[in-house]
């Protein structure tokens, strides 16, 4: 997202449309303005599994990319929507969460809606049969109802809320802990969900500020700053300094005073209130950004600072490479895989 020309831009592997340049589906090698949205004052940006959403500055949400199980939020029947396509809510969206095949979205007036598969609990709707287990439209999350919502995150088949008093639930499905709520389970639609949103009881001690996802991780960062994650750990990324699974909310010792972490599928990365950053987890190809020695010794346990990286106010993590976003002109820096 360019901050200067208010402008979409996307890069990297084209499938499924979820570049939103249209067909055909080539893959990016560098930054591409995405020409639908020209025009437009594009704030937020979220990528799923195989698919795109956006928020332009009006509150409206646009989706692009696979849409087999209706994670774009729309009726059509194309299985790819390879170009943005507004979704029909109620009212302007402030912040949207794309999962693997679902989408969370979070209205301006702190409500969660959800659409995609439902199969794992992941839109938080309740039970569903066969015949629904795709919701192509979006569906207002009634059990959070008159619980303001200030922030959302998803996973691959988990979905995270946060509340203005500063509590978090989650639900969807409970693989390797991800949910928080102390079951420790491994496996498909056939194992262990939560169909509604359910309290994380064990973070109710303390008021949290912002919430995030890996793939089948969480993570949530109080108000003072401090970072409590759980979920699955065992590629380090938790950053306890143990390679397992955590079941419940802990709280990742060595580090204090972070404004924001990113959750990928393998490893993690901080930005401290002074805007630099940390990285945790496995290095398979420099997603580390800690050079070849790290990548020889294959993981680091707990945050280490990245170094030649200026103060940085923004981070995000890929299955294999990451990103940053420094504070002095808005530039953006990666590192890792690319394939």
């Amino acid at each position: 997202m360019s901050k200067l020309h208010k402008v979409l831009v996307t890069f990297g592997t084209a499938g499924s449309g979820r570049l939103g340049h249209g067909f055909p589906l080539n893959s990016q090698f560098f930054p591409r303005i995405v020409k639908d949205l020209v025009g437009e004052e594009v704030t937020k940006v979220s990528c799923g599994g195989a698919h795109t959403a956006a928020i332009t500055a009006d509150g409206t949400l646009y989706t692009f990319g696979l849409n087999e199980d209706g994670q774009l939020g729309h009726s059509k029947p194309d299985k790819v929507m390879p170009v943005p396509l507004e979704v029909g809510l109620p009212e302007p969206v402030k912040s949207v969460a794309a999962g693997d095949r679902h989408t969370v979205a979070l209205t301006r007036s702190g409500e969660v809606w959800t659409f995609g598969r439902a199969s794992e609990g992941q839109l938080g709707i309740g039970e569903v049969d066969s015949e629904n287990i795709r919701q192509v439209e979006p569906r207002f999350v009634k059990a959070l109802k008159g619980i303001r919502i200030v922030d959302i995150a998803a996973g691959s088949t988990h979905s995270l809320a946060l509340s203005d008093k500063g509590e978090v639930y989650s639900w969807g499905h409970s693989d390797f802990g991800a949910l928080g709520h102390g079951a420790l389970t491994r496996g498909g639609p056939n194992g262990p969900t939560t169909l509604l949103p359910r309290l994380i009881r064990s973070l109710s001690i303390v008021k949290m500020r912002s919430v995030t996802c890996g793939p089948y991780s969480s993570g949530s960062i109080t108000e003072s700053g401090q970072v409590f994650t759980w979920g699955h750990g065992i590629n380090w990324q938790l950053g306890h300094g143990v390679a397992r699974h955590e079941p419940l909310p802990r709280p990742v010792a060595t580090l204090s005073r972070v404004s924001s972490i990113a959750i990928g599928q393998i490893h993690s990365l901080a930005v401290l209130a002074d805007g630099r950053v940390v990285t945790w987890g496995q290095d398979e190809c420099g997603n580390l950004g800690q050079g070849e020695a790290t990548v020889k010794q294959r993981f680091i346990s707990t945050p280490r600072l990245v170094g030649n990286l200026p103060n940085c106010m923004h981070v995000s993590a890929g299955w294999h490479h990451s990103l940053a976003v420094s504070e002095m002109g808005g530039k953006l820096f990666s590192w890792g895989g690319s394939g």
